[in-house]
């Protein structure tokens, strides 16, 4: 293999080069390894190279002791790293400001090389980081547009949220006045049963006269009354909860409201009166007597005395036709007029 006897770099076939045009030399050079003054036929034919110049004899030196040979002439002996160059005043010998210059030559030429790899290496990276650009500008663009679409969803939701507060506000302000208007209405109706009583438990019977029952029901309480007197009429209605095996109430209606309080109080006493007392033969049916509570208060008189009994109260009862209740003898009497009432038995 054949190196440049000057940077000791391979000579390759495409690379141009030189020879020394001495028969006994045979190292190669780069071309711009060496000061050739032009590149011709005629400059290359004549040419020798360094060494050779080098190693010729300066005058007589036959007083001169004996020096050891210099490589370059007909000795064959591998380059050094850097050879060694004998300076002289020879204009074609190697001088520093060569050297310096072949030196500044390669480092420009490894720069060159390095300043390619990078540039290389760099554009592939430039590339790679362009397209994950691109792809990330095409996430963020169809993430700005899902943005902008939920962000009008939200306005949009908090647009009728407000719509629905205000909505709701208003429902809440009609619930309220049909809440007012629900219980005047009832306690109208109440109002207009106060001189009724209610009879459950007394059997139906074909011809029947509910004028006669209730006289036989007054005697036994030891309570007569005069019906053309006392009474407005005598009825039965249907249950709110229709039964077809639970006989119709009776409903009484008194012409005065002191006559019905007395009646139902005399009345209620009768406990545990059963059917077959008042001549209804056969039957186990018992007989009740109360206040004739509207629809609406028959079902508030139902959650009372649900409330009452998980709360340990006492009493639930029923007097002129007004809920009460109380936890023990010594307790105050809550009255319960509407389902909020509800929250004072705790």
């Amino acid at each position: 293999m054949s190196v440049c006897y000057v940077c000791n770099v391979k000579v390759t076939v495409t690379q141009k080069r030189v020879k020394c045009s001495l028969a006994q030399c045979s190292y190669l050079y780069h071309l711009e390894c060496v000061e050739l003054p032009e590149d011709s036929p005629a400059v290359r034919s004549k040419w020798v190279c360094p060494a050779c110049v080098a190693s010729r004899p300066k005058g007589d030196n036959s007083n001169t002791p004996v020096q050891n040979k210099i490589p370059g002439l007909c000795d064959k002996v591998d380059p050094p790293a850097f050879p060694v160059t004998l300076f002289s005043d020879s204009e074609t010998m190697v001088s520093v400001n060569a050297m310096q210059d072949l030196i500044r030559a390669e480092i420009k030429s490894m720069a060159c090389g390095i300043n390619d790899l990078l540039r290389e290496s760099i554009g592939k990276e430039l590339k790679s980081i362009k397209v994950d650009l691109s792809e990330f500008k095409s996430s963020f663009e169809m993430f700005s547009a899902k943005y902008e679409e939920i962000s009008k969803r939200v306005d949009n939701i908090e647009i009728n949220l407000k719509m629905l507060k205000s909505t709701k506000s208003e429902i809440n302000a009609v619930c309220t006045s049909l809440n007012k208007i629900e219980i005047e209405l009832n306690t109208k109706e109440q109002w207009a049963r106060r001189s009724n009583i209610e009879i459950i438990g007394v059997p139906e019977k074909k011809g029947e006269n509910l004028l006669v029952i209730l006289k036989e029901l007054c005697l036994k309480a030891d309570f007569p009354i005069n019906p053309d007197i006392d009474i407005d009429f005598v009825t039965r209605v249907a249950p709110s909860i229709n039964n077809l095996k639970k006989p119709k109430p009776i409903i009484v209606r008194f012409l005065t409201r002191h006559k019905k309080d007395n009646s139902l109080n005399r009345l209620c006493k009768l406990k545990n009166l059963q059917a077959t007392e008042i001549g209804f033969v056969g039957s186990n049916s018992s007989v009740y007597f109360n206040d004739h509570l509207t629809r609406a208060n028959k079902v508030l008189l139902q959650q009372a005395k649900k409330r009452a009994q998980e709360m340990n109260y006492k009493y639930t009862w029923v007097k002129h036709c007004c809920i009460l209740v109380r936890r023990d003898d010594t307790s105050p009497i809550i009255n319960i007029l509407s389902a909020q009432d509800l929250n004072s038995i705790k």
